[in-house]
């Protein structure tokens, strides 16, 4: 079972009701997608900083440099395959 952010879930739950917003062949929904998709990505960042400087706080701590364990955590938790 694949989990969701909470943005992502919102975006699930307005694909449903605003299909339109959605439609990459419209102007309507490249314009939608080009101006909100910025947001997922910031939440996923968030999620990464988060976890790795938990991470880091106590698996990484002799490779602080290196911690990749936020990146590794969202792909798990939160990536389709």
């Amino acid at each position: 079972m694949d989990r969701k952010t909470a943005t992502q879930e919102l975006f699930s739950m307005l694909e449903i009701d605003y299909p339109e917003l959605f439609n990459v062949n419209t102007i309507k929904g490249k314009e939608f997608i080009n101006k909100y998709h910025h947001i997922l990505e910031i939440e996923r960042q968030q999620i990464e900083d988060t976890f790795t400087s938990r991470c880091m706080n106590f698996v990484c701590s002799e490779t602080k440099n290196n911690c990749s364990c936020g990146i590794d955590y969202y792909n798990k938790t939160f990536k389709s395959e």
